[in-house]
């Protein structure tokens, strides 16, 4: 579906009557995107170059952001707004998912605990179901005063997100809910009126009802298991294989790794042929070592740098500084349609950058093309969306 709608963008574009005229200052942003979008074939391609061996599974992920960059350019010159179609897919899509664990029960294949479907581990299902009902809860009042209906739906999918997050087990991506709050709450950007008062009401009792779940679930042990692998991790000798315990030991073994391969990186470590260094034998186990080279390092910069070397560390640390940037400064926009589109960018952009440090957030294809789009279309409404209404004088500040 991307590609069809890449190559419907293309059409559109090309047959357009006449060229849009832009605004200076939002000029070197458009080429930012359009350069982060781009920047993942380019390191692919350069790697490839730079090692002298081609392998055509590693532009999978890189040729879905190209095909963003086509769309993100569309949504640019057609002014689109995302944020009004997307505020209600995020609710919909919840309340589906929810209805399908419910009624359709998925198969338990990480533990009788861990809720997950069959495309998606325990990992991408948490992190993406909190990500969604963080989205409802940031769309609330966005656009305009919603409706007590939608507001209520709003309020319930962000009740089911956290949920199903926390049902997952999954501890990824769970650090950026305080950093969105301190975020939000330093930024003062509702102070003063009623629909900062009403946002705050929901913020609160949307925290309690997932943190009363949280606490009824296993997820209370899994926070304090995490606690005890990381002080009980060894430094010395084999470590063990504990969730937190394997993630420390792939990291080391990508740092060895860089070290020896810092430049043109390793390729395709799936097809990788060459023994891993040395002194990952002392500190890695053999099912460690496989997940590395198999799975990744749990980690979409670092996993990324190992294949491609610096060309993957820059574009990859690209796709989530510059969306930052964007979105940031767009919460300052007079119109009230690119700030609103520029908040929700930030809860997506903290989110995934928080869980990308423990798994990678891109690999998975159905995964790459999602968040590929929805950046692409976050970033373009952000800085070109028009607001039928009147553009507000408020402008919303984060620090």
């Amino acid at each position: 579906m991307l590609l069809v709608g890449a190559v419907l963008c293309t059409l559109a574009l090309v047959l357009r009557q006449q060229n849009t005229v832009w605004a200076e200052e939002t000029v070197w942003l458009r080429r930012a995107v359009l350069l982060t979008l781009l920047a993942p074939a380019m390191a692919t391609a350069l790697g490839c170059l730079l090692r002298g061996q081609c392998t055509w599974t590693l532009f999978d992920t890189p040729f879905r952001f190209v095909l963003a960059a086509i769309v993100f350019w569309f949504a640019v010159d057609r002014k689109i707004d995302f944020l009004r179609v997307f505020q209600y897919v995020v609710v919909a899509t919840l309340l589906g998912m929810a209805l399908h664990q419910l009624f359709f029960p998925q198969p338990r294949l990480w533990g009788p605990h861990r809720m997950s479907t069959y495309f998606a581990d325990p990992l991408a299902f948490g992190y993406l179901s909190l990500t969604l009902g963080l989205v409802s809860l940031a769309s609330i009042d966005a656009l305009g005063k919603d409706s007590p209906v939608v507001v209520g739906c709003k309020l319930l999918g962000a009740v089911v997100g956290g949920l199903l997050s926390v049902y997952s087990s999954s501890r990824t991506g769970w650090l950026a809910v305080p950093i969105l709050v301190g975020l939000w709450w330093l930024g003062r950007s509702c102070v003063g009126d009623v629909r900062g008062q009403r946002i705050r009401i929901a913020v609160v009792g949307v925290a309690v009802v997932v943190v009363a779940g949280a606490w009824m679930s296993p997820m209370e042990r899994r926070v304090e298991s995490a606690i005890q692998e990381v002080q009980h991790y060894p430094w010395t000798g084999l470590a063990p294989e504990t969730s937190v315990g394997i993630r420390i030991s792939l990291l080391r073994i990508a740092n060895d790794m860089f070290q020896a391969h810092p430049v043109a990186g390793v390729g395709d470590t799936r097809l990788m042929q060459a023994h891993l260094p040395a002194q990952v034998q002392e500190y890695a186990t053999f099912q460690t070592q496989r997940i590395a080279l198999k799975s990744g390092f749990h980690n979409e910069i670092v996993t990324n740098t190992i294949r491609h070397g610096l060309p993957g560390l820059v574009a990859y640390t690209m796709l989530f500084v510059v969306p930052w940037v964007v979105f940031r400064r767009q919460l300052r926009s007079p119109v009230r349609a690119q700030r609103a589109n520029a908040r929700v960018g930030i809860v997506c952009i903290v989110c995934i950058s928080v869980s990308s440090l423990s798994t990678e957030v891109f690999d998975m294809k159905h995964m790459a093309s999602f968040w590929a789009l929805t950046l692409a279309l976050l970033c373009a409404s952000a800085m070109a969306a028009d607001d039928p209404s009147t553009p507000s004088a408020e402008t919303e500040r984060m620090p």
